[in-house]
C-alpha cells in the first residue's frame, strides 16, 4: 500500500474555498436565486417577487452570492441587474446538482 500524499497549499486552499461553497448553497433560497438566474439576468425586486422573499433578504442573498462570484451584477440606470458569473461554470454544477436532488426525492 502506499503512502497518502500530503495535500499542496493550493489544495489546501481550493478544499476551504469549496467548504466555503457549500455552505454558500446549503441554503435552498440561495440555489432558487441562481436557479431563477439561470433563466436570464434579473434585478433584485424582480427576485423577491418570483421568490416571495422580502427586499432585503433577496438583496443579502444576491450580496452573498456575488461575493462568491457566483453571480455578477451590472448597473443599468437606477437598477442593478444580477446574473450568472460565466466563469464559474455556476450554471452546470447548478444543473448537475438539481438533477441528483431529483433522482434522490
Amino acid at each position: 500500500m502506499t503512502e497518502p500524499r500530503t495535500a499542496t497549499a493550493r489544495e489546501l486552499q481550493a478544499f476551504a474555498a469549496a467548504a466555503e461553497w457549500f455552505n454558500l448553497l446549503a441554503c435552498p433560497s440561495r440555489i432558487q436565486i441562481l436557479w431563477l438566474l439561470s433563466e436570464g439576468e434579473r434585478d433584485v425586486s424582480s427576485v423577491a417577487a418570483s421568490l416571495d422573499l422580502g427586499l432585503p433578504t433577496a438583496g443579502y442573498h444576491l450580496t452573498r452570492l456575488r461575493s462568491a462570484r457566483f453571480v455578477t451584477s451590472q448597473r443599468l440606470g437606477r437598477r442593478l441587474l444580477y446574473r450568472l458569473a460565466p466563469e464559474t461554470n455556476v450554471n452546470e454544477l447548478l444543473k448537475q446538482l438539481i438533477d441528483s436532488a431529483l433522482r434522490a426525492v
